[in-house]
Order: structure tokens, then sequence, then C-alpha cells
């Protein structure tokens, strides 16, 4: 009999400090700021199957200054993602960000609190929450 494989679960606060409740995080983008993380430094991966994790994708749904948004790796999160044989890619408009390789949960959680998010409009729309 084979089981049925269950995806990973996702906690992007597992203490709540963000205020955002589960699984969710919350932050605060100020426009001229640095990027932002999009994942709380206790961020969480549960796999119900025990296995590597092989990839990982991270998706801003709905952008609202265009390919001045992006998601990506910090330059620490890219020197991790290489050092633990991970290929970090970045789609063309910077809205989609995948890691591909296989590593522990505990890892893909340390290279998830190292996303960020940036947007490089002097006056991005304000009053919107980005997914």
């Amino acid at each position: 009999m084979v089981a049925d494989h269950q995806s990973p679960d996702l906690d992007l606060d597992a203490d709540n400090s963000s205020g955002a409740g589960d699984p969710h995080h919350q932050t605060v983008f100020t426009a001229g700021g640095p990027a932002v993380a999009i994942a709380d430094s206790d961020s969480q991966i549960t796999d119900p199957n025990g296995e590597p994790i092989q990839s990982a994708t991270v998706t801003l749904t709905n952008a609202q200054n265009g390919s001045a948004e992006t998601v990506s790796l910090t330059a620490a999160g890219f020197a991790l993602a290489t050092s633990l044989g991970i290929v970090a890619t970045t789609q063309s408009s910077g809205t989609v960000l995948t890691l591909s390789g296989n590593a522990t949960e505990v890892q893909y959680q340390q290279l998830l609190t190292e996303v960020v998010y940036n947007n490089v409009v002097n006056g991005p729309s304000e009053g919107t929450v980005r997914q």
C-alpha cells in the first residue's frame, strides 16, 4: 500500500508576532526604504511525509507597479542557497522566485527568512495589501 503524498505546510510567522494570524506574516514596506522580509524569523515548514523539500516558489500575486515590484533573495540568502546546492531563479517580471534543490525543512525555512519584497517606484500604490 502506498500512502498519499501530502504537500508540506507553511507558516510564515509561527508565533504570530506580526499580528497576521496563521499561516501569514505581515510587515510594512516604506517607499524609498529597504526591501522587507516576507517571512518572520520563526517561519516553519512541516512536511508530513518527512521527505526532503525539492523546491519552493514564492509568487507576488497582486503587484500594482509592474516590474518595479520584486521578490528576491538577499545576498546572504543567495550565498546560503549556493552553499546548499539550491538554485534560485527569478522570472523576468521579478514577481516569481523559484528555489530548486533538495534540502531539509530547516534549510528551506532559513532560505524563506532571506526572501524579500521590494518596490523601486518612489510613490508606490498605497493602501493595497500585497500577497
